[in-house]
């Protein structure tokens, strides 16, 4: 049963064209809308880097797949629609994240290809220039795509290294990429 006017717009709308995009965008819309109830005396912030503080701080605190519904939306549509519908739920235990975003952190092992790819392009949209991600990845393929897929989006892999089963590159943003 449809009840609620956001799942009367995720009915009406869910075979258009371009409905990816209004699903990144809704679900864009409710970070923000969470960081500012629960931070009201923080910055206001562009959809991507709402996306980002989410992602990199309180994903564990959210208990939702942020990337898995960014980078899938048209899979996770009904799933984006309910964690819309209860942002006003939301709170943290964490304060906010006092953060330059010179060097996070996002582990992506255990992510197949090419979502890693997408995750990473999502997660560094939000940092401001001169951010460094480092990014854990697994052996092979994901080691082999990763770096290449970001260095032609224009970021810059400073460093790679090998750790037991996986590897640490670190990226830099260092101008906004194509």
């Amino acid at each position: 049963m449809i009840s609620t006017p956001i799942q009367k717009w995720l009915h009406v709308n869910r075979n258009l064209p371009d409905f990816d995009k209004a699903l990144q965008s809704l679900l864009g819309h409710a970070c923000v809308d969470i960081l500012r109830r629960n931070f009201p005396n923080s910055p206001v912030f562009s959809l991507e880097k709402a996306f980002s503080i989410l992602s990199l701080y309180y994903q564990e605190e959210l208990k939702v797949p942020l990337l898995d519904f960014m980078s899938e939306p048209l899979q996770h549509a009904s799933q984006i629609v309910d964690f819309c519908e209860k942002t006003s739920t939301f709170s943290f235990q964490k304060k906010f994240p006092e953060v330059d975003f010179l060097n996070e952190k996002l582990d992506l092992r255990g992510v197949v290809c090419p979502g890693n790819a997408v995750r990473a392009k999502l997660v560094l949209a939000g940092l401001p220039e001169g951010s460094e991600l480092q990014i854990a990845l697994d052996e092979g393929y994901p080691i082999q795509n990763v770096p290449q897929t970001l260095v032609a989006e224009g970021y810059i892999i400073k460093k790679r290294e090998k750790k037991d089963d996986y590897w640490i590159i670190n990226v830099l943003k260092e101008e906004e990429p194509k």
